[in-house]
C-alpha cells in the first residue's frame, strides 16, 4: 500500500471516529449511517447502469459482451442501496457487524505494521496498546446486544476509530523518520544504531 493511501485511510478513520463521537446520542445515527452507505451504493450503480444502456458500440465494433453482466450487477447494487435507504432499520444490526469487522481489521493491520517496523526500530510497548484495544472493542461490538446499547456501539466505534487514526498517523510519521535515517545511512555507507521510539 502506498504512503498516500495509508495516510488517507488513517485520516478517514480519524474523521469517521470524530463524527460518531459527536453524534452518538442521535436517535437515528445508525439508521443515518445505513442510509448514507445505501446512497453511496445506489447512486454510482444507477449512473453506471444508465451509462451502460446509453453507451452503444461504435460502427464496426463487436457488441459489448460485458453489458449484460454489468447491468445485472448494477441492478443488484442499486436495489440493495435503495433498500438500505428506505428500510434502514433492517440493516442496523448488520452495521454493528460491519463496525466490529472494521475495528478488528484496523487493529490487526496496525499490529502487523508495527511488527514489520520492529525489524528496523525498537518500539515502545505503548504503540501496541491502542491497536490491541481496538481489536478488543471490535470483539465486544460483535458480542453485545445492539438493542440495549445502540448509543454505546456508536461511541465505542467512534473512540476506537479516532484512536486508531491518531495512532496510525503517529506511527506512519515515526516509520517515515526511521526509513529516512536508514536510507541516509545506507547511501553514506554507514551503520547506524536506531534509537527506541517512545
Amino acid at each position: 500500500m502506498s504512503d498516500k493511501k495509508t495516510i488517507f485511510i488513517y485520516i478517514c478513520a480519524l474523521l469517521a471516529g470524530l463524527l460518531l463521537i459527536f453524534f452518538f446520542k442521535s436517535t437515528e445515527l445508525l439508521k443515518t449511517v445505513v442510509r448514507i452507505l445505501g446512497a453511496a451504493l445506489a447512486i454510482p450503480s444507477l449512473v453506471v447502469g444508465v451509462h451502460t444502456v446509453l453507451n452503444k458500440p461504435a460502427e464496426g465494433e463487436a457488441p459489448d459482451r460485458y453489458k449484460v453482466p454489468t447491468l445485472i450487477a448494477c441492478f443488484g447494487c442499486a436495489v440493495l442501496g435503495l433498500t438500505m435507504i428506505f428500510a434502514a432499520g433492517a440493516f442496523v444490526n448488520i452495521l454493528r457487524w460491519v463496525f466490529a469487522f472494521l475495528l478488528v481489521a484496523s487493529g490487526l493491520q496496525q499490529i502487523i505494521m508495527l511488527l514489520l517496523i520492529r525489524r528496523t526500530a525498537k518500539l515502545s510497548i505503548w504503540f501496541y496498546l491502542v491497536p490491541t484495544l481496538v481489536v478488543v472493542a471490535g470483539v465486544v461490538l460483535a458480542t453485545v446486544s445492539l438493542q440495549q446499547i445502540e448509543e454505546v456501539v456508536a461511541l465505542i466505534t467512534g473512540i476506537s476509530l479516532l484512536a486508531a487514526g491518531v495512532n496510525g498517523i503517529i506511527g506512519f510519521f515515526a516509520r517515515r523518520k526511521v526509513e529516512k535515517q536508514v536510507n541516509a545511512a545506507i547511501s553514506a555507507g554507514n551503520v547506524i544504531e536506531v534509537e527506541p521510539i517512545e
